[in-house]
């Protein structure tokens, strides 16, 4: 048993047992995820992830996030790359996240069911007009 100097208190069992580590301080400018390298890792993964939903979704009519797809294939390619140092899994999880918002546009744009549904009906929409509506629904959100 420790026996307390003069004036010290010993934490309690439950203290002890409980305490959770201090977190360590971030450097911002060392540690910020948000790199030129995490974002392009997203946007090469998105277009993976929303050429899989286009493909999935226009067979069953569904889609998915991507997210696992995401950050392994940004992972992958990282290693792949032999890029020096690999992303860190913050700058991973920036390149999950963007992937996985590029991913989602097919469904948002519409390309998984109401466009395939209008050209069923004999509605021709063309290149250009799928081009800006894509924009918009991804500049409003």
């Amino acid at each position: 048993m420790e026996v307390p100097a003069q004036g010290e208190v010993l934490p309690s069992e439950y203290e002890r047992r409980w305490a959770k580590p201090e977190a360590p301080e971030i450097d911002s400018r060392r540690d910020n995820p948000l790199t030129f390298r995490a974002i392009i890792a997203g946007v090469v993964s998105g277009v993976v992830v929303s050429a899989m939903n286009v493909s999935f979704g226009l067979k069953s009519g569904w889609t998915q996030g991507g997210s696992i797809l995401a950050v392994v294939t940004a992972m992958g390619g990282s290693a792949a790359l032999k890029l020096h140092p690999r992303l860190s899994p913050a700058e991973a999880n920036i390149a999950q996240t963007t992937a996985s918002a590029a991913g989602s546009m097919a469904g948002t744009m519409g390309l998984i069911g109401p466009i395939p549904a209008l050209k069923m009906l004999g509605h021709e929409t063309g290149s250009l007009e799928l081009l800006w509506w894509g924009a918009s629904v991804a500049m409003l959100g």
